[in-house]
C-alpha cells in the first residue's frame, strides 16, 4: 500500500516505486491520470501527443523516461472511469500521429488479468530532491527540467476535468 511514508522513501534514499492507474471503487475500473508512453528517443513525438492534448483542452506534462523515451502525462481532478481515459488517450494517438505502443491505462479492467494489476508506471524524481536532473524527472521543454516542486504546483493548477475527458472520449472510434 501507497503511504506518505513509502513516497518519502521514493524522494529520498528508498527504492524507487511504480504506481498502477486503475483503483477499482464500487466494482468499477476508475483512474486518477491517463497519458502514453513513448518509448522512443524522440521528443518531438511526446510534443505532438502534448500539443494534440492541449488542443483539446488537457493540460499534458512530458516526463523524461528512466530509459527509453518520454512518458506524456494528464492529471485528473476526479476518479474517472478506466474505459473513459483509455478511448481518450487512443482518440489523441490518431489526432497525433503517434503510434500507440502504450497507452495509460493500458487495461480497462484488473478483473481480466491473469496475474497481478498490470503494467505499473514508475514514479518521477526518484533517489531525492537534489539529485542531478536527467532521468524521470518533468521538462518545461527538450532541455530544462522541472524541479519536483515546479511539477506540483503546476500539476495542481492543471488538473483534467473528468467530464472534458468524457468528451474527447466520446471522438474515439
Amino acid at each position: 500500500p501507497l503511504t506518505l511514508a513509502t513516497y518519502a522513501n521514493h524522494l529520498g534514499h528508498g527504492p524507487a516505486i511504480g504506481v498502477y492507474p486503475i483503483r477499482v471503487i464500487g466494482g468499477e475500473a476508475m483512474v486518477k491520470w491517463c497519458g502514453t508512453d513513448v518509448d522512443v528517443q524522440d521528443y518531438g513525438r511526446a510534443n505532438a501527443f502534448a500539443a494534440a492534448l492541449t488542443e483539446l483542452g488537457v493540460f499534458a506534462h512530458i516526463e523524461r523516461s528512466r530509459s527509453k523515451g518520454f512518458h506524456v502525462l494528464a492529471f485528473l481532478q476526479d476518479w474517472t472511469p478506466a474505459v473513459v481515459a483509455r478511448h481518450a488517450m487512443l482518440y489523441v494517438h490518431d489526432i497525433s500521429g503517434v503510434p500507440p505502443i502504450e497507452p495509460y491505462p493500458k487495461q480497462l479492467s484488473v478483473s481480466l488479468l491473469k496475474s497481478g494489476l498490470g503494467n505499473y508506471l514508475r514514479l518521477a524524481y526518484p533517489g531525492g530532491l537534489l539529485r542531478a536532473c536527467d532521468r524521470q524527472t518533468f521538462l518545461w521543454n527538450e532541455h530544462e527540467h522541472m524541479s519536483l516542486h515546479e511539477f506540483l504546483q503546476t500539476a495542481k493548477g492543471a488538473l483534467c476535468s473528468p467530464v472534458r475527458l468524457a468528451e474527447i472520449a466520446e471522438c474515439y472510434e
